[in-house]
């Protein structure tokens, strides 16, 4: 049934995964937050990203999932990645984050709101929030069909398609850009926390013609 639901929704996810990881735009030095990092399937890239001299923390509720991310760390004898249980919804830190990734990850927690709430007050100024995702079908006619797929998903899998994730993002955030593919089932969100002057302190990453032609929703709130 995942499969199926997999191939359903989630076909090209590849190509929107770095897009996802280029829109983090990470510099050398800077500290990521991976939320509901899973087994650690983030960590390679994210850690290149920010060379030696950065962080990556990992966060996820299901010890399996840490555990798994903790030997992969051990593994590869990575002395800057590290990994936590925690809830996202109620994030133990008092480090501020340059970026935090969300990958295939909020739409599987049961308060999506609450974890954005964290995430944003765990950013630095500046700080942007890049959420990779799948949802419902957005638009009609397809959208019709979501009524019969969203509570087969929803038995299936941990998704909870009731949440609108680009409308709480969009509520929450000083400025959010979306992008979507496979019929609007599969999007990228690149949420930016503000300074006290309104500047996000980095360069805005560009979006495609093609990108902006597909895109749901511009915020620039």
């Amino acid at each position: 049934m995942f499969r199926f639901f997999s191939r359903l929704f989630l076909p090209g996810q590849t190509h929107l995964r770095e897009r996802a990881r280029a829109a983090l735009d990470l510099d050398s030095g800077d500290v990521v937050l991976d939320v509901g990092c899973g087994p650690g399937v983030n960590f390679d890239a994210l850690r290149a990203a920010v060379g030696d001299e950065g962080t990556v923390l990992g966060l996820d509720y299901s010890d399996g999932m840490t555990v798994a991310a903790r030997e992969r760390i051990e593994r590869d004898d990575w002395a800057n990645v590290h990994v936590a249980r925690a809830d996202a919804a109620r994030l133990p830190l008092c480090t501020s984050f340059d970026a935090a990734y969300a990958t295939l990850s909020l739409s599987a927690m049961a308060n999506p709101k609450q974890v954005i709430d964290s995430v944003y007050g765990a950013l630095a100024p500046g700080g942007r929030f890049v959420v990779f995702d799948a949802r419902p079908f957005p638009r009609l006619p397809l959208s019709l069909l979501n009524p019969l797929f969203n509570p087969l998903s929803k038995a299936a899998t941990n998704w909870h398609p009731e949440h609108d994730l680009c409308s709480l993002l969009d509520a929450r955030f000083d400025s959010v850009r979306f992008t979507d593919a496979n019929a609007g089932t599969l999007f990228v969100a690149v949420a930016t926390k503000h300074d006290a002057d309104g500047r996000s302190h980095r360069s805005s990453v560009p979006v495609s013609h093609q990108d902006r032609a597909s895109s749901s929703n511009v915020s620039t709130r």
